[in-house]
């Protein structure tokens, strides 16, 4: 009797797991017209110190070495900017172009955002080599983005979402909100997963 009760809510369970595990499968390999998906996530230098020590210099150096819409450098560069704001820590953390920068502006730290990325862009080396070659999708857009302490690479995401045209766009800044986060997390992935926990949020 007890085990022909129980079999109901193990059947439920089971059914929830693979529901879980579907959506989450899903989420992986969404098109790109369906919103935006991340890839590709390395953290191998990666240290929250580096979010927090930009946070304390007043934001991060922004970097966009391509630009594929009609709108200026200065009106793109802007528009992310925006976009980016308070992305890493949900807080006042602003990021600006080389000519947005405030006066005193120290840090080694840069964001650098490569739009229309090759499939094959080589994140390990955009830091040094902003200069990527670029491919026009007509129906998405590939983005590579990476946080460089100097010529270094600390960590990057790259992904995809449906081919935006004009630079303020809801899946673009999702896109690039969630990179931001990612790539930057409260957490430092060189600990192990006990101590991780507390730089969860």
């Amino acid at each position: 009797m007890t085990a022909r009760r129980n079999r109901p809510v193990k059947a439920r369970a089971t059914g929830l797991l693979a529901g879980v595990l579907l959506t989450m499968l899903a989420g992986c390999t969404a098109p790109a017209g369906s919103g935006w998906v991340i890839y590709n996530h390395r953290l191998d230098a990666y240290n929250p110190e580096a979010r927090n020590y930009a946070a304390s210099r007043g934001g991060m150096l922004l970097e966009l070495p391509n630009n594929p819409f009609a709108a200026s450098d200065q009106e793109l560069g802007a528009v992310i900017a925006d976009m980016l704001y308070g992305a890493p820590s949900g807080q006042d953390f602003p990021f600006f172009t080389e000519a947005e920068k405030p006066d005193g502006y120290a840090s080694p730290y840069r964001l650098v955002v490569l739009l229309d990325a090759t499939p094959g862009a080589k994140s390990e080396i955009v830091c040094r080599e902003p200069g990527q070659p670029v491919a026009t999708d007509p129906l998405q857009m590939r983005v590579l983005m990476a946080l460089c302490i100097g010529d270094r690479l600390m960590s990057t995401a790259s992904g995809a979402v449906a081919r935006p045209d004009r630079p303020r766009s809801l899946p673009l800044s999702n896109l690039l909100r969630r990179m931001a986060y990612v790539i930057m997390p409260h957490y430092d992935p060189n600990q192990d997963d006990s101590r991780r926990a507390n730089w969860l949020d």
